[in-house]
């Protein structure tokens, strides 16, 4: 009744769907012990409940993007079992990309948003939202105990690779190397023509992708198959993700469904992964 005269200019949508596919979570969030000090450039913002959006690390990233984010920390506070039960001082948001978002930064300085760059790779938002706000750049972290998750990401350095086998070698037990091995995997498959430029001006590296993939590169030599040896890297991956999938539950404290989910393994490969993890585990049992 009230907007009568506006009727003309106004258009009412009843029941607005958010999404045209049913709603699941697309975000992580780490909880913090109240007297834990985190005391590495991503985590000194850390509250008690903070959620992190690292779904499509390479993408690139626009105000509609962070505006989900924000979306889903109202939504995790929101659909709390009880009223404040997450109180908005003790919440916090963070975004990983690979590249910086430079657009972004740009539109965000002529509307007056400060954005300041305490550390490498890290930038916090002020004036976007009332809740902490930073953009993580992985490709710019610095610390060293950041390297395992620059790996991870497509551009990795070569000066970095050598750093993250020259650490491998240190690790003494078997569960910190396969851990390690996994991560390689992984960065491999993402970096194929960095890790072969790489391979062929350090010994080291070629010996240490040989190791990992010397048989089925070999295979293919063998039986003159038509798959390139990028093809069959990417084919040895699926054992390696089972492995990954475990490290994201075991380091973050994650779900399966959840570890997938972050690791953006696609909703049709969940089924063939969570049984080959139940038959890792029925296997350990026996």
């Amino acid at each position: 009744m009230s907007f009568r005269k506006y009727r003309e200019a106004l258009h009412i949508e009843r029941e607005y769907p958010l999404t045209k596919e049913p709603p699941r979570m697309d975000f992580l969030v780490i909880k913090k012990e109240k007297d834990t000090v985190i005391d590495n450039a991503v985590g000194k913002i850390f509250r008690k409940h903070n959620v992190v959006e690292n779904k499509n690390p390479n993408d690139s990233l626009n105000s509609d993007v962070v505006w989900k984010v924000i979306g889903y920390a109202g939504l995790y506070k929101g659909l709390a079992e009880h009223v404040n039960e997450i109180p908005a001082e003790e919440l916090t948001i963070s975004i990983f990309r690979n590249r910086c978002p430079r657009e972004l930064f740009k539109e965000w300085k002529r509307k007056g948003i400060e954005i300041s760059h305490p550390y490498g790779g890290v930038y916090y938002v002020e004036g976007v939202v009332s809740l902490p706000l930073q953009i993580i750049v992985a490709n710019e972290l610095e610390e060293e105990e950041f390297l395992s998750l620059k790996m991870l990401m497509p551009g990795v350095k070569e000066k970095e690779i050598r750093k993250f086998l020259a650490y491998m070698r240190t690790l003494e037990k078997p569960g910190e190397r396969r851990d390690a091995e996994a991560v390689l995997r992984v960065s491999v498959s993402a970096n194929v023509e960095v890790y072969k430029r790489a391979g062929r001006e350090d010994e080291m590296v070629n010996q240490v992708v040989w190791r990992l993939f010397g048989d089925e590169i070999e295979k293919v030599v063998e039986e003159k198959l038509s798959d390139s040896v990028e093809e069959v890297i990417e084919k040895t991956m699926t054992d390696d993700q089972v492995s990954y999938i475990k490290i994201v539950m075991k380091k973050l404290k994650m779900t399966e469904q959840e570890a997938m989910n972050f690791l953006d393994i696609p909703q049709d490969k969940h089924a063939k992964y969570t049984e080959m993890l139940a038959e890792e585990m029925e296997h350990k049992k026996g």
